[in-house]
């Protein structure tokens, strides 16, 4: 059996296969939105879960916290976020997702969410739903 043999049938390395393929469609398809892949998740995770610090929107959308407070600085300019503000001062800012926010986000939802039913498209829905809950249990095993 050779190298790559070997590596194709490694679960981390199928793993990573598969992350670069759909991060790399989902570029191509949120690119005429004029959104990073980045931007999409910051802005998924603000309409979900409300207002959220840029460390908790970093943890999130998984960029670091420099690159997150640059891209807010960008998302602001574009009207896409606003900073909260808190009564009692303090160095936390959240943000929120604006009105526009929203707007632009539903159609990159929609793009995201066609590229991902054509990732799945060969799967029952309890195939998606058995795959969705083991990966979900790698994930805690990894997250300590």
């Amino acid at each position: 059996m050779g190298q790559l043999e070997q590596l194709e049938g490694r679960i981390g390395y199928v793993l990573k296969q598969v992350d670069v393929l759909l991060r790399a469609e989902m570029e191509n398809v949120l690119r005429p939105l004029d959104l990073t892949v980045a931007q999409y998740a910051c802005l998924e995770v603000l309409d979900e879960r409300g207002a959220q610090s840029s460390a908790e929107l970093a943890r999130a959308s998984f960029v670091s916290r420099q690159s997150m407070n640059v891209m807010l600085k960008t998302m602001e300019k574009h009207g896409w976020v606003q900073a909260v503000d808190v009564t009692g001062g303090g160095r936390v800012r959240p943000f929120q997702i604006t009105p526009q926010g929203e707007v632009g986000l539903a159609p990159a939802r929609e793009a995201v969410l066609e590229v991902e039913e054509r990732m799945v498209a060969g799967l029952s829905g309890k195939e998606q739903s058995v795959l969705l809950r083991l990966l979900s249990v790698c994930m805690k095993r990894l997250d300590v």
